[in-house]
């Protein structure tokens, strides 16, 4: 399903973006140079990151060296 990012304005796959509730950890994705491709704001804020890019940082992040 294709949806509008609020944050970009461009068109991006549900399928192929992964959501992260975790601001810290977004913090972190994001100081290491992965840009978000949306924002999702209900009673907290949700960073959305494309899933393949996201990957490596994922990886280093379970592994504590992120």
């Amino acid at each position: 399903m294709l949806i509008k990012s609020k944050l970009t304005n461009e068109m991006y796959d549900d399928i192929s973006s992964v959501k992260i509730p975790n601001n810290l950890q977004a913090y972190k994705y994001m100081i290491n140079g992965l840009k978000p491709i949306d924002l999702i704001y209900t009673d907290r804020l949700v960073f959305v990151f494309n899933r393949t890019e996201s990957k490596v940082f994922f990886d280093k992040w379970c592994n504590h060296l992120l």
